[in-house]
């Protein structure tokens, strides 16, 4: 049995060892200055700054870190997931524990080139696609912020704004940036989510599973594998293209 264990573990550290590999490889390719980092981490205090994910963060995990810069831009980009528990007590008096996934994905840091007054929230919206007209009034009901109403029709038909600044959020939010976040939410075909907090943006890419861990049968040299690393990186990488924000028009206050 001995034998099997110490034999499980060697194959289990080659594979790990193969895993990070392979991803400094494609992250250099994406971008010579990205370092992968497979221990690294965005720090809970960062992603809770960014106040994508409502609810209680009762347990958080962060590893597979990319960072460096695009440009001039340093950006950090990493595997999150946050969970928030529930405790209960059944019919017999013992106590249990359920666990909710608030948000499991690729999160994305990126410094903006201005200090934010207020917040800003762009959030994948689903009320006004189902229910139009009503659809707005659920929005107004509630969320981080005051509502932001644009003039972008199929904008808001995939987003929802709030602010607590209503006109930093007409500022931050030119046609141009719509299209660009238009663009990136229909690219990833997932519920993207947008912030501008302090000195920053963040980006939430939710995706299932673990992005970063191939399958041992498969393993690391699947080209499918490969292909799944290579488009969820390339696609967290372009928000700072599809941002411009290296072109630094706005100068921090």
């Amino acid at each position: 049995m001995g034998g099997w264990v110490r034999f499980g573990e060697q194959t289990r550290v080659y594979f790990s060892e193969r895993q990070s590999e392979v991803m400094r490889e494609i992250v250099a390719f994406i971008d010579p200055a990205l370092e992968y980092r497979p221990e690294g981490s965005i720090p809970f205090e960062a992603f809770v700054r960014a106040g994508i994910v409502s609810g209680s963060i009762d347990r958080y995990t962060s590893d597979d870190l990319v960072k460096g810069r695009i440009g001039n831009t340093p950006v950090s980009i990493s595997e999150v997931h946050a969970e928030e528990v529930t405790v209960y007590r059944d019919s017999d008096g013992d106590t249990h524990e359920s666990w909710k996934t608030l948000f499991r994905g690729l999160f994305f840091i990126s410094e903006f080139n201005k200090h934010f007054k207020g917040s800003t929230y762009a959030l994948s919206d689903d009320a006004e696609r189902r229910f139009g007209t009503l659809g707005r009034a659920v929005q107004s009901w509630g969320g981080p912020g005051e509502l932001v109403l644009l003039e972008d029709p199929e904008f808001e038909s995939e987003f929802v704004v709030y602010s607590s600044d209503q006109q930093e959020a007409r500022y931050i939010l030119t046609p141009a940036l719509m299209r660009r976040m238009l663009e990136l939410r229909l690219k990833s075909e997932q519920r993207v989510q947008f912030s501008f907090v302090g000195a920053a943006v963040h980006v939430a890419i939710p995706a299932e599973g673990e992005l970063f861990e191939p399958s041992v049968l498969k393993g690391v040299g699947d080209r499918e594998v490969l292909r799944r690393y290579h488009d969820l990186l390339r696609l967290a990488v372009s928000v700072v293209e599809e941002f411009s924000l290296n072109t630094r028009i706005w100068s921090k206050s």
